[in-house]
């Protein structure tokens, strides 16, 4: 009997992710709820590890600690910002510390990064829904 080798049939490349520089750029936009979004996507075409679950885990704990901040922070602009930006840093950290293994295993396998734009527009469409959502269950608060 005949059987092909596995060098007859092509690589199939993975799935492309959405790389650091995209988490970060949906977080500012829409916080760490859109950068969880992406990274649980990520998730699910990497296959679920546990650096994924505890990136996952760091959000949903990082969102609930950006609501509390957007919630006693002064509702000018940039109070706002300020309070915004130090928490991209740490987003950034922690989101580079914890996914760097599956980022480099993803381009040794010959797989792609998503495009920025995409994640920009995953970060607006987030934070317009929030918005609509906190206007109509919390409107005393924007």
């Amino acid at each position: 009997m005949n059987t092909p080798s596995v060098a007859a049939y092509p690589k199939i490349p993975p799935a492309p992710i959405f790389g650091l520089s995209s988490i970060v750029v949906a977080g500012l936009l829409g916080g760490p709820v859109a950068a969880s979004l992406l990274v649980a996507r990520n998730g699910v075409v990497g296959g679920e590890s546990r650096r994924t679950i505890l990136a996952l885990s760091f959000f949903v704990l990082a969102s609930a600690a950006w609501f509390w901040v957007l919630y006693n922070v002064p509702r000018d602009a940039l109070s706002e910002l300020l309070a915004h930006l130090p928490q991209v840093l740490i987003w950034w950290l922690v989101g580079s510390l914890l996914l760097r293994k599956a980022f480099v295993s993803h381009s040794a396998a010959g797989g792609e990064v998503r495009s920025v734009w995409v994640a920009a527009g995953v970060g607006l469409l987030v934070a317009v829904a929030l918005r609509v959502l906190l206007r109509v269950l919390l409107p005393s608060l924007l």
